[in-house]
């Protein structure tokens, strides 16, 4: 899984939709959904990536904050429209095709807790169409990727297709003692059956080897120190393992039926030696030395091992009546998850913030961690889209889900667990008012269980239950012209793990969070020879209840406004040119007493493609006015390039 992006202060970016998904994980251009109008794609190379590999920079016009999806945090979950587990682990980005963001209620019907939104990311497809097409790319420090897409078909009649992700990639970064390998395999293979039965097999390897650093909490002193510097050791690795698999089953019974069943395995396994900050009080009771002038470390050793299944089988039917045009969709899903960690915890000489040295070696290493987690899923689910007559349209749905949890603690010899049910309706309705003028609405719930999260008395904590109001209206077509969306929404999450007074190294639910916000989204063609992606969003996102942190308390990392746009132009046919703006705004930090609050900012991304029989070139300068960004997560800070410049050169043999 290659780190790289976020190593630029820009984890890769999505493009947004109000969106559902469709039964068969597909994207159909006009095919209606509960927050109304169509599902919007991006595919990599729509923002000036070559071969559609490379996931562009940092913007895609699309109103998803690096880290956050309408103010609240941002992890994938789906994979071609099933159910993933593959964000738990690791995979690489050599399958990768493109991604959709689902605004709105979609993620309801496929779980993970979000009625916000999700993210359910495109793979290469095996479509028997042939290819041998590479990449090489090289980065200002140095740093150098290679890919390639390979594919075709095979079997006696062409019925068996082939294709193959490969990606190579390392070499030295901004960061001082920068530099990583990594390299990733994702062969696929679909072998039609017959007319209306396809097998499909995915598998993903991953391979990698970085050098970390640790994250830079939200402290002044920290964000001082030098943007290529590491807090740090030259030493600091992690290596990562991991496999994937993948099997599909598609068989369609005529026009009226279709059913797919999915299979997912995955292994994975990371070894971590390297520095951290001591939150941990084991050298001192704050992280910065008295004078402010020196950061507290530990050295860490950590082993970590994931393994995960998943078995989904779907099925989807059409029912006319004289008045209402059903689409049904009823789903099982079983799972099952386990994580290991282990680790040893040593101290670490403070690093000095002006006058930093390096070489320190770690004082005596004790365990500080060692404990297990699983959990097991069992999972109905059923949804009904109905036409209702020529204007209006309208979505029913329902997941119940039975969750099983365990977490083992092997180092005081305790163990919590907990069983819990969960219920999560959907409703939706859209509204034509003309050929190209659609209001919606949506209301959804949902919930996600809290796993590791235990109380005192041994039992881990309920699920947290979310809910979101939503309408909205949409006007226009992305093919002949511009579309626009324009959303309202309130997102409220409840029964959120909060520290126990009685008791601080244990929870308790009752937590509660609240997100309200505008959203405006324009995509489509301007003018002849120009595409063009952006989107607005304006929100409040803030602490409605907790037993540490007061009421109406800004969530740290969250914007009240966020920006982005993406302009290509293409000039003769050979010539195209980009144009990326991405910003956001003052936003706190992190949660009390920490009172810092970053500065707002705007980045310019700019960029030049030259496209020939066979081959293409581009030329990529990010963040070209060299602005100062400081990018949060909620809880470190992250410092945007200065200035990057990248140069690939792809070509189709």
């Amino acid at each position: 899984m290659s780190r790289r992006p976020g190593r630029r202060g820009c984890a890769w970016w999505l493009c947004a939709a109000a969106a559902g998904v469709l039964c068969d994980g597909a994207a159909a251009s006009g095919d209606f959904n509960e927050s109304g109008g169509e599902r919007q794609v991006l595919k990599f190379n729509d923002a000036g990536g070559s071969l559609g590999m490379a996931a562009p920079a940092g913007y895609g016009g699309f109103a998803v904050n690096r880290n956050f999806l309408r103010g609240f945090e941002n992890e994938s979950a789906l994979r071609n429209g099933y159910r993933d587990f593959g964000y738990l682990g690791g995979e690489s980005d050599a399958g990768r095709e493109g991604v959709e963001v689902f605004k709105g209620p979609a993620s309801a019907l496929y779980g993970n807790g979000k009625p916000g939104g999700d993210l359910n990311v495109l793979t290469l497809p095996p479509d028997g169409k042939r290819r041998h097409d590479a990449q090489w790319s090289l980065e200002r420090y140095g740093y150098r990727s290679l890919r390639a897409d390979l594919g075709g078909t095979a079997g006696r009649d062409g019925d068996v297709a082939v294709r193959i992700g490969a990606l190579a990639e390392g070499g030295p970064g901004r960061r001082r003692f920068d530099d990583i390998e990594s390299y990733g395999l994702a062969p696929a293979i679909a072998w039609r059956l017959s007319a209306d039965t396809r097998i499909a097999l995915e598998a993903d390897a991953l391979k990698v080897n970085d050098q970390v650093a640790p994250d830079r909490l939200a402290l002044a002193p920290l964000i001082a120190f030098p943007e290529r510097g590491t807090l740090g050791e030259r030493g600091d690795r992690l290596d990562e393992r991991g496999h994937t698999w993948r099997l599909a089953l598609e068989h369609r019974d005529g026009s009226r039926w279709r059913v797919r069943q999915a299979l997912f395995v995955q292994r994975y396994r990371a070894w971590t030696d390297a520095t951290e900050l001591d939150v941990y009080g084991m050298t001192g009771d704050d992280v910065l030395t008295s004078n402010g002038q020196a950061v507290r470390r530990v050295a860490v050793r950590r082993r970590e091992s994931v393994a995960s299944e998943v078995a989904q089988t779907e099925w989807y039917t059409q029912i006319e009546t004289p008045s209402v045009r059903h689409e049904l969709l009823a789903g099982v899903e079983l799972g099952r998850y386990r994580a290991s960690t282990s680790g040893r915890m040593a101290p670490l000489a403070s690093l000095d913030l002006d006058t930093p040295h390096y070489g320190t070696r770690p004082g005596e290493f004790v365990s500080d961690v060692d404990r297990q987690d699983s959990s097991r899923t069992q999972v109905a689910y059923l949804q009904d889209r109905l036409a209702i007559g020529p204007r209006l349209r309208a979505l029913v749905a329902l997941r119940a889900e039975r969750v099983q949890a365990w977490s083992d603690n092997h180092l005081d010899g305790e163990r919590y667990q907990g069983e819990h049910t969960l219920l999560s309706p959907r409703v939706g309705l859209v509204y034509d008012t003309g050929p190209r003028l659609s209001w919606f609405a949506s209301w959804t719930q949902s919930s996600r269980p809290q796993l590791g999260q235990a109380t005192a008395s041994g039992n881990l904590l309920p699920p947290e239950k979310s809910r979101q109001l939503e309408v909205g209206v949409q006007w226009g077509h992305p093919d002949e012209g511009l579309m626009g969306t324009l959303s309202l929404f309130q997102l409220d999450k409840r029964d959120l793990s909060t520290i126990d007074p009685s008791h601080p190294d244990f929870s308790l639910p009752g937590g509660e969070r609240r997100s309200r916000g505008i959203e405006l989204d324009l995509r489509g063609h301007p003018w002849p020879g120009a595409q063009l992606d952006a989107s607005i969003e304006w929100l409040r996102a803030e602490v409605v209840k907790d037993s540490g942190v007061p009421p109406g308390t800004a969530l740290p990392g969250v914007a009240p406004w966020f920006a982005t746009a993406w302009l290509t132009q293409t000039f003769k046919t050979h010539w195209t040119a980009g144009l990326g703006l991405v910003g956001e705004g003052r936003r706190r930090a992190h949660l009390p007493p920490n009172e810092l609050r970053l500065p707002s900012y705007f980045m310019l991304d700019l960029s030049l493609a030259y496209r020939a029989e066979g081959w293409r070139a581009q030329l990529t300068l990010g963040n070209a006015l060299a602005r100062r960004a400081l990018i949060s997560d909620g809880y470190s800070v992250d410092i945007a390039e200065p200035r990057s410049l990248a140069l690939s050169v792809s070509s189709s043999f």
